[in-house]
């Protein structure tokens, strides 16, 4: 929408996420890389959800641990256990971008087990729509250092074999 401030479409970017995920107030949502935590807060704040969220960078651990209302760890949430699980629903956005390609089956299933019977996950994350070419990896690591893009499928193909249903995917 053209008629909006900056902030407003960022608040409008959170509440879709949340909408996306069917939010009711009670319920308990985990976050894989929460960066500085807007989401988290805006979920625990607006739709009275208790979030547990997981990132690797101190900076971005520290402001966010100042936030009221936000559980932050500062863990691998690839390579460890989703401490407090189930959750009712899990999420990251822009956090998939950095597993690499031979981690995702894992960290999939462990998205999955994570969950309660029935519970959504929302995944917001680059990824290359067939088998990159070397330029396009090299100029990926020039412009996002650190970042380990995956086929599309891969993901989609980790995801339904450890027993999600794919149910929107764009």
């Amino acid at each position: 929408q053209p008629d909006l401030t900056l902030e407003e479409a960022q608040v409008a970017k959170l509440d879709y996420v949340c909408r996306k995920l069917r939010l009711r107030p009670g319920e308990s949502v985990v976050e894989a890389g929460c960066g500085w935590g807007a989401l988290a807060l805006h979920m625990a704040r607006q739709y009275g959800v208790r979030v547990k969220a997981f990132n690797l960078s101190r900076e971005q651990l520290a402001y966010a641990r100042k936030q009221e209302g936000l559980t932050v760890s500062l863990s691998d949430f690839i390579t460890e256990p989703f401490a407090g699980a189930p959750y009712d629903r899990l999420y990251s956005i822009g956090a998939l971008e950095h597993v690499r390609p031979p981690e995702l089956e894992s960290l999939y299933q462990k998205m999955y087990d994570a969950l309660t019977p029935g519970g959504l996950a929302v995944h917001q994350f680059f990824s290359y729509g067939s088998d990159p070419c070397p330029i396009s990896v090299a100029v990926l690591e020039l412009f996002f250092p650190g970042s380990m893009l995956s086929v599309h499928r891969s993901h989609v193909e980790a995801a339904e074999a450890a027993g999600f249903r794919v149910a929107h995917d764009s």
